[in-house]
């Protein structure tokens, strides 16, 4: 049996990099930012781009977590 946590962040500049991560890992995830910060993040999700040695960067997005 595995459990879920649920993680206010605060800042959406690293914040949101941690709020994905945890998303993807089927955790819950709340972010507390600006409201423009907020609106955007809520429109197009977030879009984090990690380096890889070698390649293109690979880019995951928070639209794409299984939320439910």
């Amino acid at each position: 049996m595995t459990s879920s946590f649920s993680v206010l962040l605060l800042g959406a500049s690293y914040g949101s990099l941690l709020a994905t991560k945890l998303a993807m890992a089927g955790h819950n995830a709340t972010l507390v930012c600006l409201p423009t910060e907020a609106e955007a993040i809520n429109r197009d999700g977030a879009v984090v781009r990690l380096p890889v040695k070698g390649r293109d960067p690979i880019e995951i997005r928070s639209s794409k977590a299984d939320c439910g």
